[in-house]
């Protein structure tokens, strides 16, 4: 795309390239060359780029950029949660705090030995990986992706 005075009046005359640029932000096709290696933030320079060296195009670009976030949301909203993953999107209730402002006794600690610690690295990562944690899991969903997507633009 030349944005000469030529390129410029061309693109006036079709207001849909910029939005259609932006579709690629909720598109399942693009997400993982997006995700990988930068790329958003590439394209991101990019669009910061036209802008400011054309500030014409700034209210489409904002308008696109919008639209992008609201079709987000809307996927957000109509998302379901897999029932095996439910307690990962649900607030469990923590122990209650009765006494606020009480001080807090501190024991003193035995220092770790070096070689100790290392050996209770050394067991944590023995073995096939199947015991992982529940915290390495991941449960990410495809709206999660995409708003880290557009973080990074």
């Amino acid at each position: 795309m030349c944005l000469n005075q030529t390129g410029q009046a061309q693109l006036g005359n079709r207001p849909s390239i910029i939005p259609a640029i932006f579709t690629i932000f909720t598109s399942q096709r693009h997400l993982k060359v997006l995700i990988d290696k930068e790329n958003a933030v590439i394209i991101g320079t990019a669009i910061d780029e036209l802008v400011r060296h054309h500030p014409l195009l700034k209210a489409a670009v904002f308008n696109s950029l919008k639209s992008t976030l609201k079709a987000i949301e809307e996927m957000g909203r109509g998302y379901q949660v897999p029932d095996d993953l439910l307690p990962w999107y649900q607030l469990t209730p923590g122990a209650s705090v009765t006494n606020v402002d009480a001080d807090v006794k501190m024991d003193d600690a035995e220092p770790m030995q070096a070689e100790s610690f290392e050996s209770d690295i050394a067991d944590a990562s023995v073995g096939d990986g199947s015991n992982k944690p529940d915290e390495a899991v991941s449960h990410d969903n495809i709206v999660v992706s995409f708003i880290d997507v557009l973080c990074r633009v």
